[in-house]
């Protein structure tokens, strides 16, 4: 193999490891909405931008598919993590033929 390929599979990692920060913010978002403690909120508060920013896309996009009922706060992050969910399986497939 050439240095592309190896470039190529270098950034789909950069992507896939940017998508697993990306659930465990989220579910230490869930974690933290269910149980109080010092930790999960300081984790809750560092991450809330990027899980703030990804549970607003994804009501966006609940709402685009004319979805007649609004989520709640915990229905939004776990969707969120069902979407991350299934774009990590997606690079993953398309870049390293992972079936």
């Amino acid at each position: 193999m050439g240095i592309i390929p190896h470039l190529l599979a270098a950034a789909a990692n950069l992507v896939m490891v940017a998508i697993d920060v990306a659930i465990v913010l989220v579910l230490v978002r869930l974690a933290a909405s269910r149980w109080h403690n010092r930790l999960l909120t300081a984790i809750d508060v560092a991450g809330r931008p990027v899980t703030g920013e990804l549970v607003h896309m994804t009501d966006r996009l609940w709402a685009w598919m004319q979805c007649s009922r609004r989520l709640s706060e915990k229905g939004k992050l776990v969707v969120a993590t069902g979407v991350l969910l299934v774009a990590r399986l997606m690079v993953a497939s398309l870049v390293f033929g992972v079936r």
